[in-house]
């Protein structure tokens, strides 16, 4: 997937998206199913899928992935990261949203094409 991304994504260019804090995820009462624990997520980053409930907006299955293993990766086809940051601490930086809203799980996260 990754190198598709980089083989669509001119020098210079963005790929930006969002993901979880793995390790905030047992906390959260929207989130069914098994999670692994970090040795596990260590040994085998991808692929672990669990189910995310928020109210009536959101029913969607997710997988939780090592995004250490996702920098890498996209380093070895060119891109770096540039922003790694809490979804709500975005929002607020970008459109003054509510600094109280409560989404902890989740980060926005951008990666550069080198040029």
């Amino acid at each position: 997937l990754i190198e598709r991304i980089a083989r669509n994504t001119r020098h210079g260019g963005v790929w930006c998206g969002t993901s979880t804090f793995h390790h905030k995820l047992n906390d959260d009462v929207r989130v069914m199913g098994t999670l692994p624990s970090a040795p596990e997520l260590q040994k085998n980053p991808w692929g672990h899928k669990y189910e995310y409930k928020y109210g009536e907006l959101v029913d969607a299955i997710e997988y939780v992935v090592n995004f250490d293993k996702v920098v890498k990766l996209a380093y070895e086809c060119g891109f770096y990261l540039v922003l790694k940051r809490s979804f709500v601490s975005y929002a607020v930086s970008k459109c003054h949203a509510d600094a109280h809203a409560n989404d902890a799980i989740h980060f926005v996260f951008i990666f550069r094409r080198a040029c």
